[in-house]
C-alpha cells in the first residue's frame, strides 16, 4: 500500500492515520507512507502492533510513527500493556515513538534513513505519479527486508515487477 502526498493542516485531525485494536495485533506489512505533511505524528497505532518491511518517510511531519502500547481499560479498571514488534522498516529520522519501549522488539530498522525514491533522482517523475515512490537501484531498502513471509499473503513481485524476496 502507498499512502503519499497528503497534507493535514490545523484542525480537529491530529493524527491522519490512526489504527486501534486493543486486544488483537495490528499488522502493517510492506507499506510505504511517504511525502505526507502533518504538524503531529502522521501514523499512530493503539494496542498490540506488528510492523514489518515498511517505509515511513515523512520528514515534514512531527513524527513518522507512534505506537501507544499502554492504555486504560475502563471495564477492568486497569492499565493494559502490549508488546510491539517493528522489523526491517525505514524511518526518516528518529521520529518513532513507543509508550513502553521495554515491551518493544526492534529488529534491523534503518533510522534517519532516506529510501531514495526514483522520483528524487529522476526529474521526469512528478511527485503525484505513484512511480515516483518506486525504489531507486541504490536504495538501502532493496534486499534488506524480512525474508519470512509466513502469514503475510504477499504476491511474488512488488509494484515494479521485482521479485519480492530476493537473495
Amino acid at each position: 500500500m502507498l499512502i503519499a502526498n497528503n497534507q493535514i493542516g490545523s484542525g480537529w485531525v491530529t493524527c491522519p492515520i490512526s489504527i486501534a485494536h486493543g486486544f488483537q495485533p495490528v499488522h502493517i506489512y510492506n507499506c510505504t507512507i511517504a511525502g505526507n505533511i502533518s504538524g503531529t505524528t502522521f501514523t499512530r497505532i493503539f494496542g498490540y502492533g506488528d510492523v514489518r518491511n515498511c517505509i515511513f518517510y515523512n520528514p515534514q511531519s512531527g513524527a513518522d510513527l507512534s505506537m501507544d502500547n499502554q492504555w486504560y481499560n475502563a471495564q477492568a479498571q486497569t492499565n493494559v500493556e502490549a508488546e510491539i514488534n517493528v522489523a526491517n522498516c525505514l524511518f526518516s529520522d528518529n521520529s518513532f515513538n513507543i509508550d513502553l519501549p521495554a515491551l518493544a522488539t526492534l529488529t534491523d530498522n534503518i533510522m534517519n534513513g532516506n529510501p531514495i525514491f526514483r522520483g528524487s533522482i529522476m526529474d521526469s517523475l512528478s511527485i503525484n505519479d505513484p512511480m515516483y515512490y518506486y525504489l531507486y537501484s541504490t536504495s538501502p531498502c532493496i534486499d534488506i527486508g524480512l525474508a519470512d513471509t509466513t502469514g503475510m499473503y504477499l504476491p511474488a513481485t512488488d509494484l515494479n515487477g521485482n521479485p519480492r524476496i530476493n537473495n
